[in-house]
């Protein structure tokens, strides 16, 4: 056997992934909230991208718009030529001092003012503003006397004072400071609810919390109880059984039966009437009212505080019914990528910089060129398969 090299031809077909395939394939299975977290993120990275906004320059783009301000200004202004100035003039009741004389008022509105309440006090005047401590209310930039904004001339936040949703344990803890004015039974309750976990049971050890906070367990024991009467119901238990039982003391059916049948889950789960039967000493029907009783109780009491807010979904496509009885299938304007490619900023940018910004620039608009052909080739995409679906 002799070893030697050969040239050889061979022809083949093979797919190759390029990035922008993979970018198009990628883009295609996005659902409409995960493709505009795709968007923005990509329209942070590069420069030529920005979002498009229908209304930008609606009114001011409209052909005699511009005629139709310097018309109404036109209108505004007075019969002597005079321009509204917003300065308090004579005889003007907007002005900085209040009167409360019943002459001066009568001569100002012009109304009789024999009907009117005496004059309790000094006449009113402003107030020279007050500097605010610091840390007073709710923060040195939050409110203002100032019409329509703050100091900077900005609108308050009010999305930042808006009640937000309590947790879990910011419920509990609330209720422990109502429940308990003992400071160390409070300090003992606090390390109970941070064991809680989010479905509402206690994953940690009253031995464990006891030894931690060197407390006596028969006093860790009795802040356990007190925490788990609080709401929601069951919450504080260290197993099913607890939780259930727990649930049903407050709704008055822990009796001896049901003490039986809650300890004895593993029959319940296995459906065995005759043994439950046997045990609890009821007979089938009895013991089938307990099983209906024991599914109207919530197995994890902490998932109404742990949810998530449910997100809407928005569809990709309309489907429509036309006067033919056929059916029109159209792509959501609102469910669009609005996304546009700067250009004319790039030929901007792209004269007036070294050779490696260009290189970057042209890399940007490489980029931003296949990621809109992306998006017109997923929208295509979406319409055809919607098409084929309800033909």
């Amino acid at each position: 056997m002799t070893i030697s090299t050969k040239l050889m031809m061979r022809q083949g077909q093979s797919l190759v992934m390029t990035p922008q395939l993979l970018q198009a394939i990628k883009l295609l299975q996005f659902s409409n909230l995960e493709l505009s977290a795709y968007l923005n993120d990509e329209m942070e990275r590069n420069p030529l991208l920005e979002a498009r906004d229908d209304d930008a320059g609606g009114a001011a783009s409209e052909p005699g718009a511009s005629e139709d301000f310097r018309a109404d200004a036109a209108a505004f202004e007075g019969e002597a030529g005079e321009v509204f100035s917003g300065e308090p003039r004579e005889g003007d009741w907007a002005r900085d001092t209040l009167a409360v004389d019943a002459g001066a008022l009568a001569a100002d509105l012009g109304a009789d003012m024999s009907n009117a309440f005496p004059p309790d006090g000094p006449a009113v005047t402003p107030l020279a503003p007050r500097e605010a401590p610091e840390g007073a209310g709710l923060s040195a930039t939050s409110w203002s006397g100032a019409a329509g904004g703050g100091e900077d001339g900005e609108a308050p936040n009010l999305e930042a004072y808006v009640a937000a949703r309590p947790s879990l344990h910011e419920h509990l803890a609330s209720q422990l400071s109502l429940c308990c004015a003992d400071s160390r039974r409070r300090l003992i309750g606090q390390a109970i609810i941070d064991g809680i976990d989010e479905t509402g049971y206690l994953r940690e050890s009253l031995s464990d919390i006891a030894a931690r906070l060197d407390a006596d367990p028969a006093e860790t024991e009795a802040v356990l109880a007190l925490i788990q009467t609080f709401e929601p119901s069951g919450v504080g238990a260290r197993d099913l059984a607890e939780c259930l039982a727990i649930q049903l003391k407050e709704r008055d059916r822990y009796d001896p039966a049901m003490q039986i049948f809650v300890a004895n889950l593993p029959l319940v789960a296995r459906r065995d009437a005759a043994q439950l039967a046997r045990l609890c000493g009821v007979d089938a029907e009895d013991v089938a009212e307990m099983a209906a009783e024991l599914r109207r109780l919530d197995p994890r009491p902490g998932r109404a505080f742990g949810d998530a807010p449910v997100q809407p979904l928005v569809p990709d496509v309309i489907v429509h019914s036309a006067a033919d009885g056929a059916w029109r299938v159209e792509l959501n304007s609102d469910a669009l990528p609005r996304v546009l490619v700067n250009h004319s900023y790039a030929a901007r940018v792209s004269a007036a910089t070294r050779d490696g910004d260009r290189t970057f620039i042209s890399t940007c608009l490489q980029n931003a060129n296949w990621l809109a052909k992306s998006l017109e080739q997923r929208s295509r995409t979406i319409l055809k398969v919607a098409s084929e679906i309800v033909r």
